[in-house]
């Protein structure tokens, strides 16, 4: 499964007894394609029929932070264009009135 950046995707893992012990482990890794040193494993232990998940899965490495960026490079350079145009809207209305 490939999950692309800044996005979630929530996968389906099913378990089948076959027989045996009650109880097992299985463990799924994440990993990074692009740069292997970013990667994670999670282990679920199964006891059919609960699953209770023993870890969580995260992801450490430069550039990583665990908190969503605010506002991108565009969007406040938007947000500031937009404001100035505003502003000198404004101010041309004042100056109109002002010459009347």
């Amino acid at each position: 499964m490939t999950v692309t950046a800044n996005t979630t995707v929530r996968p389906t893992v099913r378990f089948e007894n076959l027989g045996g012990a009650a109880g097992t482990l299985a463990q799924i890794d994440v990993v990074d394609t692009s740069d292997s040193h970013f990667e994670s494993r999670i282990t679920i232990n199964v006891q059919m029929p609960q699953i209770r998940v023993e870890g969580s899965i995260r992801a450490g490495g430069s550039g990583i932070t665990s908190q969503a960026s605010g506002l991108d490079l565009a969007t406040v350079a938007f947000l500031i264009s937009f404001l100035a145009i505003i502003g000198a809207a404004v101010y041309l209305a004042v100056l109109r009135r002002r010459s009347r």
